[in-house]
């Protein structure tokens, strides 16, 4: 089962206004993208101690459309939004307490061979886990 991420936005998390920086923006999407690998019994820390293969960022996209403030509760809800042959794209929606999406960041990882860092198709048990995830999650 896929949970929402739920954080706050921290000091640290903000310029010096106290709005969300926009790169701590895709370090939240981020987050959000470890736990869901832990959730579906992939996490990113025996995935790097193995090396069998990687999912290195090959790119991000990020829209804000509303403000988050220091000290604002958030939820992360994420999903695959275009599944591959050798990469993944998730979508990573930051919501506010009000349930209006604050920011809205497009993450993909593309799949790479721990022994020579090439691409390589998405591991079968991979690709079939990231499609059970149902859009809502």
């Amino acid at each position: 089962m896929i949970t929402p991420y739920a954080t706050v936005i921290h000091l640290a998390d903000t310029d010096a206004a106290g709005r969300l920086y926009f790169a701590s923006a895709g370090r939240i999407a981020h987050e959000a993208f470890e736990k869901i690998m832990a959730d579906l019994g992939f996490p990113i820390g025996a995935m790097i101690r193995d090396g069998a293969y990687g999912l290195p960022v090959v790119h991000a996209d990020l829209d804000f459309p509303l403000p988050l403030n220091v000290g604002d509760a958030i939820t992360v809800r994420s999903r695959p939004d275009v599944i591959g042959e050798k990469s993944v794209t998730f979508r990573h929606d930051i919501i506010r307490a009000d349930g209006a999406t604050a920011v809205s960041v497009g993450i993909t990882h593309v799949a790479v061979s721990g022994a020579d860092g090439c691409a390589m198709p998405l591991p079968l048990p991979l690709r079939q886990a990231f499609e059970r995830i149902t859009p809502d999650a």
